[in-house]
């Protein structure tokens, strides 16, 4: 089998790269795991949907009809996970944050890393027949954490995967999942610079402590006073 190695290293170096600044987000917060998957498939169907009007306008009825199905596929997917597919906010263009979820950071910053997910998916493996790509999506979904949006995420794909031989379909899901992958890694690529940055003001801390004990030892051994008699 196939095997596509991802490193979160990568994806953060290439966060790190993009225009905009975005240090302070990866270092102080954490996106919301739903949300960042739920616009992750818009920007994915929305790809599609470019693609399908390119070739209408270019004539290829063929073609057309195949991004268009592939479009309305995720958001098909999307509907049975979240029980809705992304919407756009008619006059800035932008996926509407759905009522009642919970945001945990600016809008702006989860749009930014979704479109990072979307726009990152490795190519998918030179698999044709049907018994191969669904054993390749079986072999990928065994590695994921099944908890929360995850688990009913990949409930989804095994349940559509079933449901279907047909390799348009299938490769279609294979996609999704390499994104679930991506949304993965890059939160976890996140924990991890969390973490790294709190044990970096940790040792300063530690380091500064030390320095002004010494620079206190070195004060009161000036004035001639036995640091054993303050002991």
């Amino acid at each position: 089998m196939v095997e596509i190695q991802s490193n979160p290293k990568e994806i953060m170096k290439e966060l790190k790269s993009k225009p905009r600044d975005l240090k302070n987000l990866l270092l102080r917060k954490s996106p919301d795991r739903k949300l960042l998957l739920y616009f992750s498939l818009g920007y994915l169907s929305d790809i599609y949907m470019d693609n399908a009007e390119q070739m209408m306008k270019q004539g290829k009825s063929i073609e057309r009809d195949y991004f268009n199905r592939k479009s309305m596929q995720i958001k098909n997917i999307s509907r049975k996970v979240f029980g809705q597919s992304p919407n756009k906010d008619i006059y800035t263009g932008e996926f509407k944050v759905p009522n009642g979820w919970a945001v945990k950071m600016e809008k702006g910053e989860i749009d930014q890393l979704a479109q990072f997910c979307v726009q990152n998916l490795p190519e998918a493996p030179d698999l044709r027949d049907p018994e191969d790509i669904q054993e390749f999506i079986t072999e990928k979904l065994k590695t994921y954490k099944k908890t929360g949006v995850v688990r009913k995420f990949v409930k989804e794909i095994k349940d559509t995967m079933k449901n279907t031989k047909n390799p348009t379909k299938l490769l279609t899901l294979l996609e999704l999942t390499f994104l679930l992958e991506n949304v993965n890694e890059v939160l976890e690529a996140i924990k991890e610079e969390q973490k790294e940055e709190k044990e970096e003001i940790k040792d300063k801390e530690e380091s500064e402590k030390k320095e002004e004990t010494t620079e206190e030892l070195e004060g009161i051994k000036k004035e001639g006073i036995s640091v054993d008699e303050i002991k």
